[in-house]
């Protein structure tokens, strides 16, 4: 991908933002992208009879006259007897299955919709209802932001979306990730206010303590560090000094530290430190057997982020193929991209920070995350289910199912992989004391009523989970508009 696909590059995105701030005053009003619909709601309350409920826990379905859900909260499972109830909304569960919904622990919005860089850059500006309503539509009713949306204050809202857990500014090193991938991926002058809107930059070694204090005190779940000096390689990178002054703030203050590592060696100083979770499975070493037994010791969680590298052998004969889901949530120009010719462009490709040698690399940091989730697993090292959807060839909801069906590939066992995206960061979401907490991915009394209906079971093949009837988040009830796609 010679310059001149940045020229254009520069200018679909220019005069992307122009558009969006000259039009921003019109369309502010919350829009739907027609991907799902409401169909009913929860105000005098829902009961799903006759389902087989999997708890977020137990390997097994538990047969249940029916469920109910009053408001946003499950407030009674009714073993063997329904009770008279001629106001609720009464929804026929045959004999489905009814689980927790699903939650993707790593999500960008507001970023390009997965096309790969031979693609041309964005031609587009994104689409944040159809981001959103394709978590719906997926299943995923809660995500956990890595970062905010740099286009928020110029994008309508959208009508349906997930719960979000957001994070502020990320905590990073001066000239460091993601900085200079912004510089390349983005044009000037965008690439600065991304840069401004992403990142709080400190010269490694000299953190600003009150600005640390500044941003855990705003209005946010988490913050976010970045620990990592592979991307691009060599990257600077804040100290170890650093991440525990940063950790120690946070905590203080009552937030958890999530840390973007890239290593085994940053993923261990992050551990040692105190994050809270990782938000990536390192890849570009492996962990050595006392380091799985420490990480294992410290309870940290890590998020598995098993595709990140994958994206560029998908739409080849050798890799994955796109799963059905995929193709339905996937916007046409991104999978026209991966369908069509590449070898020109990456052959051809120019970087000032992303060398021809550096591309060569991604295969082998995408077999080592596979290398270390699996390690991590049978070390009994803590994982959620995460993408980092934002970034090339993933798909806004899709993709954290896919997720899940590689790790289930990877030899993780369907109940493993399904409390890696239910009620094990449930746990790490849901803080809330009024209510003590921790229901959150649960089919449970007075947990959210985060919760899908399946026809199939994933206990035996978390593939199921591609095709599901109802989704209910918030007190509301959903349906799917438009069909799965089938076949390759």
């Amino acid at each position: 991908m010679k310059r001149k696909s940045f020229a254009r590059l520069f200018v679909a995105t220019t005069l992307s933002f122009l558009t969006l701030v000259v039009g921003a005053a019109v369309w502010m009003s919350p829009r739907t992208a027609g991907l799902i619909a409401e169909i009913g709601n929860s105000a005098n309350g829902v009961i799903i009879t006759n389902v087989r409920l999997f708890d977020g826990h137990e390997a097994r379905l538990k047969p249940v006259a029916g469920v109910r859900v009053d408001g946003e909260y499950i407030s009674d499972i009714y073993e063997a007897v329904l009770p008279a109830d001629d106001r609720a909304l009464v929804i026929e569960g045959q004999g489905r299955v009814l689980m927790p919904s699903l939650i993707d622990f790593h999500v960008h919005f507001g970023m390009a919709d997965g096309q790969p860089v031979w693609g041309g850059g964005p031609s587009r500006i994104p689409d944040l209802a159809r981001q959103n309503e394709s978590f719906l539509y997926a299943g995923v009713t809660s995500v956990v932001l890595g970062s905010g949306n740099p286009l928020a204050p110029f994008l309508p809202s959208s009508l349906y979306e997930p719960n979000r857990y957001e994070t502020g500014r990320q905590v990073v090193a001066e000239e460091g990730h993601p900085i200079l991938m912004l510089r390349e991926l983005v044009p000037w002058p965008v690439n600065d206010y991304f840069a401004s809107r992403l990142t709080l930059p400190f010269a490694p070694g000299a953190v600003d303590e009150a600005a640390v204090r500044a941003l855990a005190a705003e209005d946010i779940n988490h913050v976010k560090l970045i620990f990592d000096d592979a991307i691009p390689w060599g990257a600077p990178r804040l100290t170890e000094e650093d991440v525990v002054r940063v950790s120690g703030i946070v905590h203080a203050a009552g937030k958890p530290l999530y840390v973007h590592p890239g290593d085994r060696y940053e993923a261990l100083v992050a551990a040692t430190a105190g994050a809270d979770v990782l938000m990536h499975t390192p890849f570009v070493d492996p962990f050595l057997p006392e380091d799985l037994v420490l990480l294992a010791g410290a309870g940290t969680h890590f998020v598995t982020t098993s595709q990140i590298w994958l994206w560029l052998a998908r739409g080849l004969p050798d890799a994955p193929g796109f799963s059905d889901l995929e193709r339905t949530l996937m916007p046409v120009p991104v999978r026209d991209a991966f369908m069509g010719p590449r070898e020109a462009a990456l052959a051809s490709y120019q970087s000032p920070h992303f060398s021809t040698s550096y591309l060569q690399r991604i295969p082998l940091f995408d077999q080592m995350v596979e290398r270390n989730i699996k390690a991590m697993y049978q070390a009994g090292v803590p994982l959620v289910a995460g993408t980092d959807t934002g970034v090339p060839g993933l798909t806004y909801g899709a993709s954290l199912v896919f997720e899940l069906e590689r790790l289930q590939g990877f030899g993780m066992a369907p109940v493993d992989v399904l409390r890696a995206a239910t009620s094990v960061p449930g746990r790490l979401l849901d803080r809330d004391p009024a209510r003590q907490g921790g229901r959150l991915g649960t089919v449970s009394v007075g947990a959210p009523a985060e919760l899908i209906l399946l026809p199939g079971n994933p206990l035996e093949d978390v593939r199921t989970l591609q095709q599901l009837d109802l989704v209910f988040s918030g007190g509301r009830v959903f349906e799917r508009v438009i069909p799965l796609a089938r076949g390759r």
